[in-house]
């Protein structure tokens, strides 16, 4: 008899189990056409770099994703009120655990949003010096004359002074 009410319970549950994957695919479907509306639009904004257009267009994806996985478990029946209190609280705590990534993240923003120097340019960086090969969100990546890697932290490379070189260095000059 017990089986036989779990049965309906689950039968029962079902439409709102439903109801919630209906929501989490629609929401990837809307998230995914606005991450394609955003990176259309980016692309006819005058010197808009491609990083710049991934990351934002990454970020309006996470957030219509975010919103579609909230409405989903509330269709389930979860009360999302302490979630996102718990959510806030853990953002604080992680916040203060990765502030140097954090730290990284925004300085990374800064470079991609002023361009003080662009992939192949030679310059002098956080203190070290090559050719920029990659500019990312977290770090910047040199490549030396003598063809070793760099990995300087964006932190370090925008809380620095920044110096480009109109010319590389010769080979054995």
């Amino acid at each position: 008899m017990e089986e036989c009410l779990r049965i309906f319970h689950f039968i029962d549950y079902l439409p709102k189990l439903a109801g919630a994957v209906l929501i989490l695919i629609f929401g990837w479907l809307l998230a995914t056409l606005a991450c394609r509306i955003t990176r259309r639009l980016l692309e006819h904004t005058p010197r808009t770099d491609p990083l710049v257009m991934r990351y934002l267009a990454g970020i309006v994806r996470a957030a219509f994703l975010g919103v579609a996985l909230i409405a989903a478990l509330s269709k389930v029946g979860i009360d999302v009120g302490p979630f996102l209190v718990g959510l806030g609280a853990g953002g604080l705590v992680i916040g203060f655990a990765l502030r140097d990534i954090l730290a990284d993240f925004a300085n990374g923003t800064m470079l991609l949003i002023y361009r003080p120097f662009h992939i192949d340019d030679y310059v002098k960086v956080g203190g070290e010096t090559g050719f920029v090969s990659e500019i990312t969100i977290v770090k910047t990546r040199l490549r030396t004359p003598a063809g070793d890697e760099i990995f300087v932290p964006n932190k370090n490379v925008w809380s620095q002074v920044i110096t480009r070189y109109r010319e590389a260095p010769r080979p054995g000059a």
